[in-house]
């Protein structure tokens, strides 16, 4: 993976590939974003936009797994809130079929 930076933090170089925790797809982590099972912040927001409002709509594992993983992003709860929110509102305004 030498050149590679981790997907999740984008920081430190990437050491191995793995499966996400939100959605069929993988991506490359570093160390101590694979041991902390981190995720990366945009892919988690758009797969949480794709199933609903957080908290509201979101399965509770879900909600403790996004909540777990806020203080390694730098993000506040209302920060995602905010996030997901404007990621459904543009799906709306770029889908026909809503």
């Amino acid at each position: 993976m030498i050149g590679k930076l981790c997907d999740a933090c984008g920081e430190h170089e990437a050491v191995q590939i793995a499966c996400s925790a939100y959605g069929v797809t993988s991506y490359a982590f570093c160390t101590e974003c694979l041991s902390n099972g981190l995720e990366p912040y945009g892919a988690v927001v758009s797969c949480i936009a794709c199933a609903g409002h957080f908290p509201r709509d979101i399965r509770r594992e879900y909600v403790e797994d996004v909540r777990r993983m806020l203080p390694l992003w730098n993000k506040t709860e209302e920060e995602f809130i905010r996030d997901v929110e404007t990621m459904i509102d543009q799906e709306k305004e770029e889908s026909p079929c809503l």
